[in-house]
């Protein structure tokens, strides 16, 4: 069934009074919406405001330079002619910012379905479904619903009348997962923190190294700052990529602890930038090559620094080495069930050459990698 998005901007939630819209990763509430749409595959974008503010007007042309072209209509007549009555319709209803993956599972049901909260003081008595839940302003809907809501209009709200026609319906009632989350966004201070809440959702992969787990753990607590500069956020894609390859170069170069320290900081960018990839802000090509190419940026970096470490002391055996961890970076099938991540090997590899034990430092590298997969292995354990 195709799908469609309709986004009803309420004019207290959705813009602040002195008409400067909130603002979420740099985007607006109402473009955070239509991208969440646009990634569950919604095919086009109905957003139904009485006015048209300038913010209104610059998120819809951001939206349009990235392909998702979004139709501003005024009445609710004029949104329900530009919905086919075969169509699903992920209804927005508010400043309301939902995850991803909740939108994603309320749209997988066969039937119309409603995310709620629980109702109680405070609470919108227009949204009220019984005495215990309220509409949390996220609906799927069939196309046929929306059209035949708004013929029957007359001084009625809109989104109101959706909700209790979607009730007499007998709409499934899904309780929303993040309940704190779903109050309207209305000024910036709440959308900063509404932006670090969805990015503290994302959890560390259970395959990484003990080593590197803490560097995504760090990337993690690290994340929530860079918000604080939206303007940061695009530099976010490339500034992984762009630190390993200068760390490579720097490292062919001889500087080999110069190009491990570059290697490091990349991991910590990558890790930076991660949690982002997770929501609809931006498309993120760079970080997807530095996850293909990390592997082999750290393997040549510790060949590298095992030739470098091996000139200055002397001892071939940093080569044998340093060949051996980065063979263990790209494990070879059915010989070697264990591996080491990039980021740990670079870590006890740039240790050993800043403390003048280059070989301790890969020993330690080779042993960490080992010990990584132990722990990998007691985890799976029931």
């Amino acid at each position: 069934m195709a799908l469609a998005a309709l986004i009803i901007i309420e004019e207290e939630e959705a813009f602040a009074p002195e008409g400067q819209a909130a603002q979420l990763f740099g985007q607006s509430v109402t473009e955070f919406q239509c991208r969440i749409a646009h990634r569950l595959g919604a095919g086009h974008f109905v957003i139904l405001a009485e006015r048209m503010p300038l913010a209104l007007m610059t998120a819809v042309d951001r939206l349009r330079r990235d392909g998702i072209v979004a139709e501003i209509v005024r009445t609710p007549h004029d949104a329900a002619d530009h919905i086919h009555p075969d169509e699903q319709v992920l209804l927005f209803c508010g400043a309301i910012v939902p995850h991803p993956d909740e939108v994603q599972a309320l749209s997988r049901h066969a039937r119309p379905a409603l995310l709620t909260v629980p109702g109680g003081p405070g609470t919108e008595s227009e949204f009220r479904i019984d005495g215990e839940s309220n509409w949390a302003g996220l609906a799927a809907l069939p196309g046929t619903m929306v059209r035949e809501t708004s013929a029957m209009l007359g001084d009625w709200d809109f989104a109101s009348t959706l909700l209790r026609r979607a009730v007499q319906q007998e709409a499934l009632l899904v309780s929303a997962t993040d309940e704190a989350a779903l109050r309207p966004v209305q000024d910036g201070a709440h959308a900063l923190l509404r932006s670090r809440t969805l990015l503290g959702q994302r959890t560390v992969p259970a395959d990484e190294g003990l080593v590197s787990s803490w560097i995504a753990r760090t990337g993690n607590w690290l994340a929530p700052y860079v918000l604080r500069a939206p303007a940061l956020i695009p530099f976010a894609d490339p500034a992984p990529i762009v630190t390993a390859g200068v760390g490579v170069l720097t490292a062919l170069a001889g500087w080999s602890a110069t190009g491990l320290a570059l290697l490091l900081l990349a991991s910590l960018l990558e890790a930076i930038a991660r949690p982002l990839t997770s929501l609809p802000i931006g498309r993120f090509r760079g970080l997807g090559l530095f996850a293909r190419a990390r592997r082999w940026a750290a393997a040549t970096g510790i060949v590298a620094s095992g030739f470098y470490a091996s000139w200055a002391s002397g001892d071939h055996a940093a080569i044998v080495a340093a060949m051996w961890l980065a063979s263990l970076l790209r494990p070879l099938p059915k010989i070697r069930a264990w591996s080491a991540d990039g980021s740990s090997a670079m870590l006890f590899t740039l240790a050993g050459i800043a403390t003048g034990q280059s070989l301790i430092g890969l020993a330690l590298g080779i042993i960490h990698a080992l010990a990584s997969r132990l722990d990998a292995e007691r985890s799976r354990q029931p």
